[in-house]
Order: C-alpha cells, then structure tokens, then sequence
C-alpha cells in the first residue's frame, strides 16, 4: 500500500508506471503455459503484433476485447429464451438467444463480439459464437485470429463457483483449437 491507501502488486507495477505495469504483465503472458498453437508460417505475425500491440491491439483503442479474450461475465441475466452477459470492461454487455439458429445476417456481419447463440446440456451452457472481425485479439501477446474464429464456451456452476472454459477454432491459422479455462 501506497501512502494513500492504494495497493501496488510491486513484482507486477514497478513505480506504479502504466507503461511499466502492462509490459509487466505481458511478461507474465508470454511464459503462459497455455498458448494458442499456429502454423509456422504466422508465428512471425505473433511476433509483430506482440511487439506492437499497443498500436495493433484494438483493446488498446477502446474497443471491446471479444469473446474469448474478455473470459466470463461479471453477471449474468437469464429468462427461458435468452441470457444477458454483463461485463465490467468498457460496459460491454452481449445478448444470447437460447435454442435457436445463428442469425443468417448477425452471424456473418464481423463483429468484436461476433453472433452467440446458446443451449443447455445438462447443467452446462453452452455458446456458440461465430461472425467475428478479424480486428481483436485471442490474448495480449499477438495471439491473432482470423475472420473464420468459431468460439464455443462453457459455463457450468458448482454451488458458488462458476466454472468457464472456451475453445477457439480458426484452422486457417491455428493447428489444434485453443483452449482457454
């Protein structure tokens, strides 16, 4: 804690620059286990956007995160037809229809948030995301995808603990889906 009461991770915030912390916490990123795996011919694009995500990266110019990147929803809205995600980054917020078809137009219009729709199996709801730009990233360092990204995510609760888990499938560029927990 700072003399105002403000706490600084100091191993993660050094001198509590902003500059400083987000390269910090790429750092951390870049030695991440789970990384999405490409084809060889674009771990240079990787490497580019990596090194110049400040000015490639779309979060870094106010726009949404997108599916998967921004992970699970801090709330969660619900009838028997539709389910609202709400989202604390930005005030974003993405509306889900249940047990229906991807909207013919919504599903190819290549959005951040791309075209969700959802079921139930069992205890477990499952998304299904299509439709996305090419503009945002799977993750800060460089993880890129293409306009073909299929999202499918998974939220199952466990008394108070709401488990997620998302798999991304692009195989234009990457080799096995990535799978994001």
């Amino acid at each position: 804690f700072d003399e105002q009461g403000n706490y600084h991770n100091l191993r993660n915030d050094r001198k509590a620059s902003p500059v400083n912390q987000e390269r910090d916490a790429g750092m951390s990123q870049r030695f991440f286990a789970n990384v999405p795996m490409y084809k060889p011919e674009y771990w240079d694009k990787v490497d580019y956007n990596d090194v110049n995500g400040n000015v490639e990266d779309s979060n870094f110019h106010c726009y949404p995160a997108g599916v998967p990147r921004m992970g699970p929803p801090q709330k969660i809205m619900a009838t028997a037809t539709e389910i609202v995600f709400l989202y604390q980054q930005k005030n974003t917020w993405r509306y889900i229809p249940l047990n229906r078809e991807h909207d013919p137009v919504n599903s190819r219009d290549q959005t951040y948030m791309g075209d969700s729709v959802g079921k139930w199996e069992g205890d477990t709801l499952v998304i299904d995301v299509v439709g996305f730009n090419d503009q945002k990233r799977l993750g800060w360092p460089g993880y890129f995808h293409t306009n073909k990204l299929r999202v499918v995510e998974r939220l199952r609760r466990h008394g108070n603990v709401l488990y997620y888990h998302a798999s991304a499938h692009d195989p234009d560029v990457l080799t096995p889906p990535w799978e994001m927990e």
